[in-house]
Formats: structure tokens, C-alpha cells, sequence
């Protein structure tokens, strides 16, 4: 099996098991040398379980943090600061009246 076949399989798989059994079946649980820690970091296990358990709000977390990454960005072309008076203290105080945009 290629890679590009093995990824597909792998997109495809809809449970874990169905992954292990790919994975298993391509000869790559053998050895454990085959694996590197996320990042290679061995102390990432936080940063992956931190993740939703589910894909709608995982897909909601992500585009949320696209709008506030342009939020962000648009703040700092403008010069307006988290401390400055333009700045609304929440997300539902909104864009302030005097603002330059």
C-alpha cells in the first residue's frame, strides 16, 4: 500500500478500530520506532486530549478562532490595543460608535 492509499483509508476510516486495523494491516504497529511523539515532544498527550471529543464543535471551535484571528488582526492595522478605550471589554459589547472602522 502507497501513502496516498493509506491516507485515504485512513480519511475514510469512520471508527478507531477501522484505523488500528489499517494500520495494522500496512505493517506499521510492528515496531515502535515507526512512532514520534506529536511535535516531538513525549509530554504533548494534554495538548491532543485537549481537543473536542466530537466534530461539530471542533469545526465551530475553529472557525470562532479564524474570527477572532482576524479580529485581532484588524485591531492591530488600526492601533486599538486590549487596553485601549476602543477596545469592548466582551465580544457582545460590539464595535464601540466611536470607532474608526
Amino acid at each position: 500500500m502507497n501513502l496516498e492509499e493509506l491516507f485515504w483509508k485512513l480519511f475514510q476510516s469512520p471508527v478507531e478500530q477501522d484505523i488500528h486495523e489499517t494500520l495494522k494491516g500496512a505493517g506499521l504497529l510492528v515496531s515502535p520506532e515507526n512512532w514520534k511523539p506529536y511535535g516531538g515532544n513525549d509530554n504533548n498527550y494534554g495538548v491532543v486530549e485537549n481537543q473536542q471529543a466530537s466534530p461539530i464543535p471542533a469545526l465551530v471551535e475553529k472557525i470562532t478562532n479564524g474570527i477572532d484571528a482576524i479580529l485581532e488582526r484588524r485591531c492591530l492595522e488600526e492601533g486599538v490595543t486590549g487596553a485601549a478605550a476602543l477596545s469592548p471589554v466582551t465580544p457582545s459589547a460590539g464595535t464601540p460608535h466611536n470607532a474608526p472602522w
